[in-house]
């Protein structure tokens, strides 16, 4: 049910912004979005999404989306207390991106351009799995950032200050990683929890349905008797 709310999130991003990627508009989403207390990534992926924060980080964006990976971002810093506020209360930003069997966290994400950002890569492609762990690929990401790797509870503010719920060997392992067992598939290098549904970008131009509304009216002629 949240799809259609945070379709409507992107589709303002891309107004403010109209040479965003695809990638980057998931990543700022994630990146602004507030973990909820209680539960892991892949139940609620980044957490609960924050149009205010998402929109105050693409009018940061540079409207000539670097290519090169770790060149800055941003035309200006990020703000110092990195939260929105919406009725009355403070909305804390989680500062993370999810990425395949884990996530990264750090101000880097959005300062500086990671390639897994660019169009024709997954995001998951700046963690990938080897053996039985993730690790941060140098020419994928750059800058300072965490990696945290498997599904992690968030008992805070933060999930990196949470307690872990699945390692990435469960999520991603062979021959029979756990989540493959329960008939989930994960393997393609896509997280299960990651929730945004924005990778395709194909929502933000649609519009169609808007005119749907004229085909309801139309019918009231059927019940019309004849003259």
């Amino acid at each position: 049910m949240a799809a259609p709310v945070v379709a409507g999130a992107a589709a303002l991003m891309i107004q403010v912004n109209s040479k965003l990627t695809p990638n980057l508009v998931k990543a700022i989403l994630t990146y602004s979005a507030q973990p909820m207390t209680g539960y892991n990534t892949l139940e609620q992926g980044a957490g609960s999404l924050n149009v205010d924060g998402a929109i105050r980080i693409t009018k940061l964006i540079k409207t000539t989306i670097p290519t090169t990976n770790g060149t800055a971002m941003l035309s200006a810093s990020l703000p110092t207390s990195q939260t929105s506020t919406i009725a009355g209360q403070s909305i804390y930003w989680g500062k993370g991106v999810v990425t395949n069997f884990g996530f990264l966290r750090g101000d880097d994400l959005m300062n500086k351009w990671q390639k897994m950002y660019a169009s024709g890569v997954l995001v998951g492609d700046g963690t990938p799995f080897a053996g039985s762990s993730i690790s941060l690929s140098s020419t994928m990401t750059s800058g300072t950032l965490n990696l945290y790797q498997g599904a992690f509870t968030n008992n805070g503010v933060l999930v990196g200050d949470g307690t872990l719920y699945l390692s990435a060997n469960a999520m991603g392992g062979s021959p029979t990683p756990f989540l493959n067992a329960q008939g989930v598939l994960v393997s393609d290098g896509v997280l299960v929890g990651d929730g945004v549904l924005v990778g395709d970008g194909v929502l933000v131009g649609d519009g169609v349905l808007v005119g749907d509304g004229t085909a309801w009216l139309g019918d009231n002629t059927i019940s019309m008797l004849p003259r």
